[in-house]
């Protein structure tokens, strides 16, 4: 697992920006803690493509089914694809967006006692519209749970209004 620093001494997004209107009803599903908060008070700029930040599921963390369980690693490596393939592409210039053509899981082991998952992503290649992303989620006591990737297309983004 990469070194970061433990949830519990991390600030969530709405602590760090509690002024910020919340623009996608689906993160109310899911509590973050940024491992770099700087990023939010910095410029944007071009950074490398990557995406680490710790996540806990609400209203409730866990599951005690696998099949449900399972349904928490899946999401993150789907979900945080873009996030780092996007980081050399900073707003408010970014002119694309890339929804997933697929996206591919190996499930090696569950830790339901484990509420918070590391997600760690990264971008490796991005050419000629089409971004391929590798994500791993950890448990928090460094047990690699799933990993997999998406193939994302690049689109036109619509405009800001």
């Amino acid at each position: 697992m990469p070194e970061v620093p433990d949830p519990d001494v991390l600030k969530s997004w709405q602590e760090h920006k509690p002024d910020e209107p919340e623009i996608y009803p689906f993160w109310r599903n899911i509590e973050g803690r940024l491992i770099y908060p700087e990023w939010l008070d910095e410029e944007p700029r071009p950074r490398e493509p990557l995406f680490r930040e710790w996540y806990r599921f609400r209203p409730r963390a866990t599951f005690d089914d696998p099949w449900v369980d399972a349904g928490r690693l899946l999401l993150l490596i789907d979900t945080l694809s873009w996030p780092a393939a996007s980081q050399p592409y900073p707003w408010p210039d970014r002119q694309y967006q890339a929804p997933n053509l697929d996206v591919t899981c190996w499930f090696h082991r569950f830790a339901p006692e484990s509420e918070w998952l590391l997600a760690d992503h990264d971008s490796p290649v991005a050419e000629g519209g089409l971004m391929g992303t590798a994500g791993r989620v950890w448990s928090r006591d460094g047990r690699l749970l799933a990993s997999g990737g998406a193939q994302l297309l690049c689109l036109p983004a619509p405009p800001r209004t």
